[in-house]
């Protein structure tokens, strides 16, 4: 793989289900096992040129992160693709690397998203989708997605989502690829799974550290 990557990592959102918590703290800086989500992301994207958005507690963010990213601070929220084509100048040709701020993945990393890619299809970090209804095949989007510039170039900076411009259009053309994820994926959106995060976290994760 020679394609350039750089990373996004969305920290913007305002975390109403997490309230009160995330009244006064923004969802990516509340800690699992100690370490704030915001730290973990970071982690997962290792030496990747990255960006971090920010709105809500923007402050805070800005502040956490220093100089260790490119902060772009939204003036209103852009949901995930918006927040992509806002920092098109950034991105500047590259393939992005688009993390949720809140994803907790344990027990292993991004290494599958970038093995064997050819630097023109989408990329989804998936994991089996069980039950669940909002699924890519037999999976479930697992926190993380990896777009060409023919993809990302093209998005717009205003508010949509990912599942509506990159990852369904992808899926109707053939051109979506789901990597799945060994460990195990939970989206701290609500205070049990946020719980359930911390308990995964007091254990040693199978294989390589998430």
């Amino acid at each position: 793989m020679t394609t350039e990557i750089c990373a996004l990592i969305l920290a913007a959102g305002e975390g109403t289900r997490m309230r009160p918590a995330t009244l006064t703290t923004p969802k990516p800086l509340l800690p699992v096992g100690g370490v704030p989500l915001l730290d973990r992301a970071f982690a997962l994207v290792g030496g990747l040129d990255t960006a971090v958005n920010a709105f809500h507690l923007a402050d805070q963010i800005v502040a956490h992160v220093g100089d260790r990213a490119h902060v772009e601070v939204e003036k209103e929220l852009l949901g995930s693709s918006g927040s992509v084509g806002n920092l098109r100048g950034w991105i500047d040709g590259r393939a992005v690397l688009v993390l949720n701020g809140d994803a907790y993945l344990h027990g292993g990393d991004l290494s599958v998203l970038f093995d064997g890619w050819g630097g023109e299809t989408v990329r989804m970090l998936g994991v089996p989708a069980g039950d669940e209804p909002y699924r890519f095949g037999r999976h479930v989007f697992a926190g993380a997605s990896l777009l060409p510039w023919r993809v990302a170039g093209n998005l717009e900076p205003v508010m949509s989502h990912l599942v509506l411009t990159a990852w369904r259009p992808a899926e109707a053309a053939g051109t979506l690829e789901i990597r799945e994820f060994a460990g195990t994926y939970v989206d701290c959106g609500t205070p049990a799974d946020y719980a359930t995060a911390n308990a995964l976290a007091g254990r040693p994760a199978i294989g390589r550290a998430g």
